[in-house]
């Protein structure tokens, strides 16, 4: 099986990732999808799976998370987090700031791995908390 792996599409779907994709037999979108619509394209080459994001607040709400944890069987699985540190700096600043993260795990001899990893830290410069609606 060729998985086809994509994200952070914003609402563009190039034709260069278009063609990258051709002859997957399933697509994973790791987030940041931007339009609904772009599943549809997808799912015009293979079946495709995908995760809303950090965008929460645009038309890419309504996508569902089509689906959620690995299933016995499963070679390859994304996690979307949401995280948070609380604490105080060697400065002594205290800090309270949250992170977004991204990470692509693959099973490899019946153990999960960690194969690829992204975060961003989208937060509002006033408060420190995260802004999950900002545009990257």
């Amino acid at each position: 099986m060729l998985a086809g792996i994509i994200s952070d599409t914003h609402g563009l779907m190039r034709p260069e990732a278009i063609a990258a994709l051709q002859g997957s037999d399933l697509i994973i979108h790791a987030g940041d999808v931007g339009k609904p619509e772009l599943i549809d394209q997808l799912n015009a080459i293979a079946p495709a799976h995908a995760v809303r994001g950090n965008r929460l607040a645009c038309a890419a709400a309504q996508i569902e998370n089509t689906r959620a944890g690995a299933q016995p069987g499963d070679r390859v699985a994304f996690c979307h987090s949401l995280n948070r540190v609380i604490g105080t700096m060697t400065q002594g600043k205290k800090i309270d700031m949250s992170w977004r993260a991204i990470l692509c795990c693959r099973r490899i001899d019946g153990k999960w791995m960690v194969t690829h990893g992204h975060s961003s830290v989208p937060f509002d410069m006033e408060s420190g908390k995260a802004s999950l609606d900002l545009k990257p």
